[in-house]
């Protein structure tokens, strides 16, 4: 039998973690550097990120402009303009309001 690393299931680095700062991001680099933690090693599919992306999963990948590295980071979700806080970009999550309007909701505009 051969090995066929697409066909492996990509979980995140960690399932459950909040980083506050930069030296927890550090933290979790240095897990990943020493190989305590499993970095990201391409793209998610859609079953995936269906089933990982949720609050507290941590994704860390090695950036790569080869054909199957990664980068940049997507998961079909909407993002905020990116913030520098030093040394890091973040995002923040902009969540969509998918509830049907009535009509009278529409013609109150």
């Amino acid at each position: 039998m051969f090995y066929a690393p697409a066909q492996d299931t990509q979980r995140p680095t960690h399932p459950r973690l909040h980083v506050r700062d930069a030296r927890d991001a550090h933290t979790v680099f240095e897990a990943v550097r020493q190989g305590m933690l499993k970095p990201v090693v391409r793209r998610l599919n859609e079953l995936e990120r269906a089933t990982y992306i949720q609050s507290g999963a941590i994704f860390v990948w090695e950036e790569s402009d080869d054909e199957m590295g990664l980068k940049r980071w997507t998961d079909n979700r909407a993002w905020s303009q990116s913030r520098m806080r030093e040394p890091y970009l973040f995002y923040d999550e902009k969540i969509s309001n998918d509830e049907p309007q009535t009509a009278s909701d529409q013609t109150m505009k």
